[in-house]
């Protein structure tokens, strides 16, 4: 048995995890910020860069860029429609910085992740606006309904803060410095076994 969401990817079924929720994450495609982040999540947890069930957000934005490189520069796509989908210029900006010049012109994997915490922030904080916030929207539903978006992000951190230790738990709930998001184990083990999907 899987989800049943029109639009939306099909994935295993899980007797205690909100499946239904991660699948509705993915319907709106109109920019890659959800999908890179949700590379980035699998990959610490496939490479085991979980610390104590957390990771930097920088380590996650660090990941986001790698994983993008290599379409952008190699194959010069576009990751969005025209103006909603800013990784080409995060990734622009990010090899306009000092010490990250050799990054120009190469498009294989030049391990960002590896320098995760020396990203500038401007570039960090365009990666990290949105993308962490959106992914858990639909694990609260009506709860968000009205809210513009500062108050949305507000309430989702709040909510996954209550909800962690719940029957239906988030995906993650975010560090208390909000530097960092701690992914509850349950659904560390659900992606680890699924990785493959």
């Amino acid at each position: 048995m899987s989800n049943n969401i029109p639009g939306a990817p099909i994935l295993p079924f899980s007797q205690t995890l909100d499946i239904s929720a991660l699948a509705a994450a993915f319907r709106d495609k109109s920019a890659s910020y959800k999908y890179l982040w949700m590379r980035a999540i699998l990959r610490v947890v496939e490479r085991g860069e979980l610390a104590n069930s957390a990771a930097p957000m920088t380590l996650l934005a660090g990941h986001m860029l790698d994983i993008a490189k290599y379409p952008l520069r190699r194959f010069h796509l576009s990751l969005g429609w025209h103006g909603h989908d800013k990784m080409n210029d995060a990734l622009r900006d990010l090899e306009d910085a000092e010490d990250w010049q050799e990054l120009k012109g190469a498009w294989f994997e030049q391990s960002i992740a590896a320098r995760h915490s020396d990203i500038p922030k401007h570039v960090y904080g365009r990666l990290v606006e949105f993308a962490p916030y959106r992914l858990l929207t639909p694990f609260f539903g009506d709860q968000l309904k009205g809210l513009g978006a500062k108050a949305k992000q507000r309430k989702i951190i709040q909510l996954a803060d209550q909800r962690f230790n719940s029957r239906r738990p988030p995906l993650y709930r975010f560090s208390k410095d909000g530097a960092g998001v701690e992914m509850h184990p349950a659904w560390a083990a659900y992606l680890r076994d699924n990785m493959e999907i």
